[in-house]
């Protein structure tokens, strides 16, 4: 449920980043000019995708930080066997 449930989110805050940006006629840093597709277009498609790549980096910090540098530390118990 919970991957369903981010995934889900991921997708409904990057297609709002694109929808907004798309809809209004931002100034792009970067010119696009290549197939004659408008500017803003590929401005909002770039905003979204490096917002989906910061979700990335950020969850493998997260992954980074919280998971145990070692087994058994920190008081934890170690498994018995039956």
């Amino acid at each position: 449920m919970a991957s369903s449930l981010g995934t889900a989110f991921g997708v409904a805050v990057s297609a709002a980043i694109f929808t907004a940006l798309a809809a209004v006629n931002v100034f792009s840093p970067i010119p696009f000019l290549a197939n004659g597709q408008p500017d803003p277009l590929r401005f909002a498609a770039a905003a979204a995708l490096w917002f989906n790549v910061a979700l990335v980096v950020l969850a493998a910090l997260a992954i980074r930080i919280g998971m145990p540098k070692q087994v058994g530390a920190a008081g934890a118990v170690a498994p018995t066997e039956s």
